[in-house]
Order: structure tokens, then sequence, then C-alpha cells
């Protein structure tokens, strides 16, 4: 009885964000790229001076849909992080992820848009992360002790030179 709640609340949270999105996909169709950012996500180029030239080079080779990898940013010196403060931890893992990248689109490549469409018609693009990566700041407030024993943790603050 209980898995059955969890399995129609699973079914229907995911039908209202696929509902939304394809809303939102629909809506920004005339747009030259679609993407959907967190609060705690930024793109770190590195090799453009900006997102516009970044993405339409990849547009021009005909590469309508693409996922950024992701570097998880973490604090485990406990450095304040409130305001702009976070943008001072440079703690980071080492390699970039494409499991936690982000999905970008060029919405007028495809005639109806859907996020099914999407994910299951579509060859997707993985960016280098010599190209670009997300700074993903996503364990700011997480004190764990058991990250400052990390042997994966690097510093990068590449985002700096832009």
């Amino acid at each position: 009885k209980n898995k059955l709640k969890a399995t129609r609340k699973k079914r229907n949270s995911l039908s209202c964000q696929t509902t939304s999105q394809n809303h939102s996909l629909n809506l920004l169709s005339n747009c030259s790229i679609v993407g959907n950012l967190d609060v705690d996500e930024f793109i770190n180029l590195q090799k453009h001076k900006n997102v516009r030239s970044f993405f339409d080079e990849y547009i021009k080779k005909g590469e309508h849909y693409l996922r950024i990898p992701s570097r998880s940013f973490f604090n485990s010196e406990n450095k304040p992080y409130t305001g702009k403060k976070f943008f001072k931890i440079f703690e980071c893992n080492k390699t970039t992820e494409t499991h936690n990248g982000k999905l970008f689109i060029h919405p007028k490549s495809i005639p109806v848009i859907s996020v099914h469409l999407l994910t299951d018609n579509n060859v997707i693009t993985e960016v280098n992360p010599e190209d670009a990566y997300f700074n993903h700041y996503i364990y700011l407030s997480n004190t764990n002790t058991s990250r400052r024993t990390r042997t994966d943790i690097t510093t990068d603050n590449s985002i700096l030179n832009k």
C-alpha cells in the first residue's frame, strides 16, 4: 500500500514537471537556446569570451542538443558563503561529470517541442569540459567532515579569469 502511494506521487510529480517543461519549450520556441539553470550553477567558459559565441559555434555545426558537464564545488573548510562570498570557494572535484550536466537545446531545430522528443529521438552532444563546464556550488552549506579527507578534491578559480 505504501509503495503504491509513493509510485503515484512520483508519477504525478514527473507529469507536472514534464508539462511545465513542455510549456516552457513551446513558449520559448523562437529563442536561440533554451536551458534550465539552478541558482547555484554557473557556466564556466574555457575558450569563449561569451555564452552567445559558445552556443552559436555548436549550432552552426548542426549540434542542437548540448549537455554541459558539471564540476561540484565543496565547502569543507566552512568558509562563509552568504552573498557573493561563495565565489571565493575554489575547492572542487577534479573531474567533470556528464550525469550532473545540464541540457541545452536550440528549439528551432525541431518542429514539435517535447521533453520526451528531446531525450528519446535525438543525439545529445556532450560538451568537452575544455570548452565549458558548470561550476555547481552544490555543497556550500554542507559541513560534512568526511569531505575533508577526499582525495579527488582540487581547486579551480578559472571563473575569475573571465
